[in-house]
């Protein structure tokens, strides 16, 4: 199982949008979000944070995109609301340029 703490210590460092992807599941009939995230844009040989939200909901994103792109303090935390298939909150803590919900969180591995 992901360790959303180390996740969320991952994203202080890895903060740089390299691809913003969503893809629709369907077998399950639900959308996947899928983020790369880079320490540093512009150096190609530095590892990537590769990650997938699963099933989410109140997608939300605003100032995106227009060369460069950073979710800054992107933070995610379990949710209590008693939602179906709404596990996580995933959200930037001050800018608010991404937010949304999902059931699960994925490290993809290459």
């Amino acid at each position: 199982m992901l360790d959303i703490n180390q996740l969320n210590q991952k994203f202080l460092s890895y903060n740089h949008v390299v691809e913003c992807l969503l893809k629709y599941d369907e077998i399950n009939g639900y959308y996947n979000l899928e983020l790369i995230l880079a320490v540093d844009l512009f150096k190609q040989s530095i590892p990537r944070l590769k990650i997938r939200f699963v099933n989410i909901t109140n997608l939300e994103m605003r100032n995106f995109g227009n060369k460069f792109t950073q979710f800054v303090d992107l933070h995610i935390e379990k949710n209590h609301d008693g939602w179906d298939d709404v596990k996580y909150n995933v959200f930037q803590i001050e800018e608010e340029n991404i937010s949304f919900k999902c059931l699960n969180v994925e490290e993809i591995l290459d």
